[in-house]
C-alpha cells in the first residue's frame, strides 16, 4: 500500500471513531429503523446491482447462473436486514433472555440453537438444507440468559472501529459482514469492497448508503484501488 494510501486509511479510520461512541449507546428503535432503511435500499437498486454482477462475470443474462447473482446478492442482504431487525425487536419487547427459549441440550455437555431454517419461506427455497450453532455447556460463566445477554449486541460496550475487507466474487459477503459488524458486533464499519467486483461498488454506496449518512459506515476511496 503506497504511503498516501495508508494515511488516508487512518484518516478514515480517525473519522469514524467519534461515531463508535455514539453507536453503542443507540437504542434498538434507531438500530431497526437504519436496517429497515437499508432492506428499502436495496430493494431499489436489486436489479441494478444484479445486472452489474452478471456484467462483471460476462454471464449471459438469461442463463441459470445469472439468476443466482438474485440469490448471492440482494436476496441474501435483505433477508439479513428482516432476520436482524426481527431479532432486535424481539429482544426490545422480551429481553435478551427470551432468545434463550430457542436453546435445546444436545446432550449432557452440548447445547444447540437451531440457526437455519427460520421459518417456511427458508424450509420451501433451501429444501433440505439445515444449520446448528454448538457449545459446550461448560463455558458459560452464569448461566445461558446471562450468557445472551452480554453479547455486545445486547450490552453496554466499548466504543470499536472495524474494518472490513471485501474479498470474492459473491456480492453479498462485505455487505453482509459489514451489518454483522454493525448490528451484532456494535461496531462502526471502514468497508473496503472486493476489487474483483469494483464496478459494483457505487451500487453498494447506495444500498448501504443510510449508514453512511448516519455515520457509522465508511467506504474505503476508490480511486484508491
Amino acid at each position: 500500500m503506497e504511503v498516501d494510501s495508508r494515511e488516508r486509511v487512518v484518516k478514515l479510520l480517525d473519522e469514524l471513531a467519534p461515531a463508535s461512541h455514539l453507536w453503542v449507546r443507540s437504542s434498538i428503535g434507531e438500530r431497526v429503523g437504519l436496517l429497515k432503511r437499508v432492506a428499502r435500499d436495496v430493494s431499489r437498486v436489486a436489479r441494478r446491482w444484479v445486472e452489474r454482477s452478471v456484467s462483471s462475470k460476462q454471464l449471459l443474462p438469461d442463463s441459470s447462473e445469472a439468476a443466482e447473482e438474485w440469490l448471492g446478492g440482494p436476496a441474501v442482504l435483505l433477508r439479513l436486514c428482516r432476520q436482524l431487525a426481527l431479532t432486535l425487536e424481539r429482544v426490545e419487547a422480551e429481553g435478551p433472555a427470551s432468545l434463550a427459549r430457542e436453546v435445546f441440550h444436545r446432550d449432557t455437555e452440548t447445547l444447540g440453537a437451531r440457526g437455519f431454517p427460520r421459518d417456511a419461506y427458508d424450509r420451501l427455497l433451501y429444501k433440505g438444507i439445515e444449520a446448528e450453532s454448538w457449545l459446550n455447556a461448560e463455558r458459560l460463566n452464569g448461566g445461558l440468559e446471562d450468557a445472551i445477554g452480554r453479547q455486545r449486541a445486547f450490552a453496554q460496550c466499548e466504543p470499536q472501529v472495524a474494518v472490513v475487507l471485501g474479498a470474492g466474487n459473491m456480492s453479498s459477503l462485505g455487505p453482509a459482514d459489514c451489518l454483522h459488524q454493525l448490528f451484532v458486533e456494535r461496531r462502526v464499519v471502514a468497508f473496503k469492497p472486493s476489487p474483483v467486483l469494483d464496478s459494483l461498488t457505487p451500487v453498494l454506496e447506495e444500498a448501504l448508503g443510510a449508514l453512511v449518512q448516519a455515520n457509522v459506515l465508511a467506504f474505503h476511496p476508490r480511486r484508491l484501488r
